[in-house]
Parts: structure tokens; C-alpha cells; sequence
């Protein structure tokens, strides 16, 4: 990295609690449930608001393709961003630093 910051004690206690439940709980928590949905939920509305403002009724279809289509993308988005936050904390407690 281009900086270098050293972690505290609470910090790497944080670290460890949330490493503690193993990696398939760290991937579903922090990257599906904690990143993956989120952003589906903040794009597809995004998308909706730009397409259609606030005064168009919901079109069925139009959220159907997003769930059939954006849904798994998100949540694979995610599933590869909780993989890629497991090793980078597991280099932070091996290293002691940030």
C-alpha cells in the first residue's frame, strides 16, 4: 500500500471476532449481506428513479429482469469482495498493521 498504518490492540481484537465464525460466515455476512445487497438494492433503485422518475407506476417486468439478472451479479460482486476482505485481514493480523 502506499501508507502504512498500524492497528491497535482493540482493532485487531475487532478483527479477530469478525475472522473468529470462519471464512464462509466472514464471506456471507460482510460480503453478500454486508456489500452485495446493498448495492443491488441502491442500483436497481437508482436505475428505476433515472428511467422512470418518482410518478411512473412499477412495471413488473422492468424489476423481474433487474431480480433475474442483477440480483446473482450483485451477489457474486459480493461473494468476490467478502473472499478479497478475508485475506486482507488475515495479512493485517499477520502482520500487525493496516
Amino acid at each position: 500500500m502506499w501508507f502504512e498504518r498500524k492497528i491497535t490492540p482493540q482493532g485487531l481484537d475487532r478483527i479477530r471476532k469478525k475472522l473468529s465464525r470462519g471464512k464462509r460466515s466472514f464471506i456471507w455476512r460482510y460480503g453478500v449481506l454486508g456489500w452485495g445487497v446493498p448495492v443491488f438494492l441502491t442500483t436497481t433503485a437508482w436505475d428505476y428513479y433515472d428511467r422512470y422518475g418518482l410518478h411512473k407506476p412499477l412495471e413488473s417486468s422492468y424489476l423481474i429482469l433487474h431480480l433475474v439478472l442483477g440480483l446473482p451479479i450483485w451477489l457474486a460482486a459480493g461473494c468476490w469482495f467478502g473472499v478479497i476482505m478475508w485475506k486482507r485481514f488475515n495479512k493485517v493480523l499477520e502482520a500487525g498493521q493496516w
